[in-house]
């Protein structure tokens, strides 16, 4: 029987990435860098390293295949900006520094299409994300894959998110304000997006040494207020819906060119999403 293959992976507590881990135990030993004191996933961890350690050490002690890197920080709850670019830059770039000299094969890193266009409450997130991305799209003799998500939906994420907090709001019957209405963005399902990650991880070997930057979408987008209307629908609520700004808009849309091809598409719907959030 072959040994597992080890996969080093940052954000594995969060939302999506607990989702990754745990189907990423299932054929590989997983190296996890955390800034959490308890971890849910220590049963399958191979390893366990506290972000900030040495990590060109750590990488020249283990065979590591890849790095997956998830972890961001929002910077909700109004977080200092010192903190969103320590996780969304300081601490990667520290990681991926250490990867450009290792012998490791790839790094696949988390992006966001929120980088599209500029948001004013979201603007640390969305600097220290760009950033990021600036660092890694380079000549690099490495397979570096960067990952656009797009408006990632599913059950049980945070609930201070804007469609979790949505769904909370229309079971209550309450008012809903929507400040943007007519923005319309491409939604995708997770486990759309967690599939698209294992499907690259198993067929890594038909990437070169270059950068890839993909869009995990479906390419078609939908405005606000369809989605809400459409929750609403479904939830036999009956909230009030109200729409501010009704001349603005901004389409958030992912380039044809960088959806992956062959090795994945997602299998839901706008409407199949809409059905698996709501029942």
């Amino acid at each position: 029987m072959s040994k597992k293959k080890i996969i080093a992976i940052t954000g594995s507590s969060g939302y999506l990435g607990k989702k990754i881990t745990n189907l990423l135990k299932k054929k590989y030993k997983l190296l996890i860098f955390t800034t959490k004191k308890k971890n849910d996933t220590k049963s399958i961890v191979y390893k366990k390293y506290c972000l900030g350690e040495n990590y060109e050490y750590i990488f020249s002690l283990k065979n590591i295949e890849g790095i997956v890197h998830i972890a961001t920080n929002y910077g909700r709850k109004n977080q200092k900006s010192k903190n969103i670019y320590l996780a969304n830059y300081d601490i990667p770039n520290k990681i991926f520094e250490a990867f450009i000299k290792s012998d490791i094969q790839y790094f696949i890193n988390t992006d966001t299409f929120y980088t599209l266009k500029n948001n004013k409450n979201l603007k640390d997130y969305i600097l220290s994300k760009k950033k990021f991305f600036l660092k890694i799209n380079k000549r690099y003799e490495k397979k570096i894959i960067n990952l656009k998500l797009f408006h990632v939906i599913g059950k049980n994420d945070n609930k201070d998110k804007f469609i979790p907090k949505t769904i909370s709001m229309l079971n209550k019957n309450k008012k809903i304000v929507l400040k943007f209405p007519k923005n319309e963005v491409d939604f995708i399902h997770v486990d759309d997006v967690v599939e698209a990650y294992i499907n690259i991880i198993n067929h890594i070997d038909i990437y070169k040494n270059k950068f890839y930057n993909f869009s995990i979408a479906s390419g078609k987008t939908y405005s606000i207020f369809k989605l809400v209307k459409s929750l609403k629908k479904n939830l036999k609520s009956r909230s009030k819906i109200i729409c501010l700004n009704q001349f603005k808009k901004k389409i958030f849309k992912s380039n044809k060119k960088n959806l992956i091809k062959n090795i994945w598409k997602p299998k839901y719907s706008f409407n199949q999403i809409i059905n698996k959030v709501t029942y």
